[in-house]
């Protein structure tokens, strides 16, 4: 099912940057960071992307306290929330979060989502991070600060509002671009189709968007939202929101705007590809418009991309702000104490 209602403006994209520059912070605070003084713990697994990404959990902790734990009338320090990845039975760093709580959060009612940054892996390989918590009455904890601003909902598309630039990167990425204000990380057809430079005028959040014009003597033009091939990681059988903002400037092609969702097999061999629907089309002139998918991913795909472009042959079609994540956060459970 495909529809255009936005879920919310992405936030400034800077966030990447700090995110990137924050791990070797976060490692100097480890020691610090005591867990033994933490009493309770739930485990959610993860499925890192090529790139650092944002997941999500939904943690109802009043739940976790009284229901797997047994602890009746117990309340949540919010103070004493970590997320730290969790590896071959040892405990690693904490990582940038974001607790946004849910409407009607109370102290008898303690719930909301976790934001939470998880660092690139080279592999298809899931993780544990592993989510601390404890209540007042063992003894206050001080609230963990992050120098990384996290953003208010999950991404697996790192640099999807192409704030990063390849000139003057120096970061892991290898996918770098050429040209002026070319976003780094996105691959393939950037460099295929002979883009001269970005000719964004606008964006729809932060500094930098990507626009491009169908190059003389071609019939179409695309970018592809897959930062590091093979593409987006994602879990056969669980259902995704897609989302990014497009904005027309003179089309005249009857058709000025087209998108396709692409699904690829473990080893990145391409299965099939769906419309994206409800673009603003046979419009040759549109402010920004959010673009919202919601979609399942076949039992036999573990990778995905997206492309969007334009058949028309002038103008300026600008896209901005890529965004997937799932479309309901999965659910903290089995709470346990800690023994560490």
């Amino acid at each position: 099912m495909y529809r255009t209602n936005c879920w919310g403006r992405m936030s400034r994209v800077f966030w990447w940057l700090c995110a990137l520059c924050l791990s070797g912070t976060a490692s100097r605070r480890a020691a610090a960071d005591e867990f033994s003084r933490w009493q309770y713990y739930a485990d959610t697994v993860v499925l890192p992307q090529a790139d650092d990404s944002f997941s999500a959990v939904y943690a109802d902790f009043t739940r976790l306290l009284e229901r797997d734990l047994k602890q009746k009338g117990a309340t949540l320090d919010e103070n004493s929330i970590r997320v730290a990845p969790f590896e071959d039975g040892k405990t690693g760093a904490p990582v940038p979060f974001r607790f946004i709580k849910s409407a009607g959060y109370s102290a008898g009612s303690a719930a909301g989502t976790i934001v939470f940054l998880v660092a690139a892996g080279k592999e298809l390989v899931e993780r544990t991070y592993r989510v601390f918590f404890d209540t007042p009455a063992n003894g206050p904890k001080a609230e963990w600060k992050s120098e990384a601003e996290v953003p208010g909902a999950a991404n697996l598309i790192w640099n999807g509002s192409f704030e990063i630039l390849s000139e003057g990167y120096t970061g892991p990425n290898r996918y770098k671009n050429a040209g002026a204000n070319m976003p780094v990380g996105w691959w393939g057809n950037l460099r295929n189709s002979k883009l001269p430079e970005n000719a964004a005028k606008s964006a729809h959040s932060g500094q930098h968007a990507l626009g491009f014009v169908t190059p003389a003597g071609n019939t179409n033009i695309g970018v592809y939202a897959a930062p590091s091939p093979p593409g987006i990681r994602v879990l056969p059988g669980q259902s995704y929101l897609l989302s990014f903002w497009v904005k027309g400037e003179d089309l005249t092609s009857p058709h000025p705007i087209y998108g396709y969702l692409y699904w690829y097999d473990r080893d990145g061999k391409y299965l099939k590809r769906v419309a994206v629907g409800n673009l603003p089309l046979r419009q040759g002139q549109f402010d920004w418009t959010a673009v919202e998918a919601s979609v399942t991913v076949p039992d036999d795909a573990h990778y995905s991309a997206v492309m969007v472009g334009t058949y028309s042959t002038t103008g300026l079609l600008t896209v901005d702000d890529f965004a997937m994540r799932f479309a309901v956060p999965p659910l903290l459970t089995n709470a346990r104490p800690n023994q560490s």
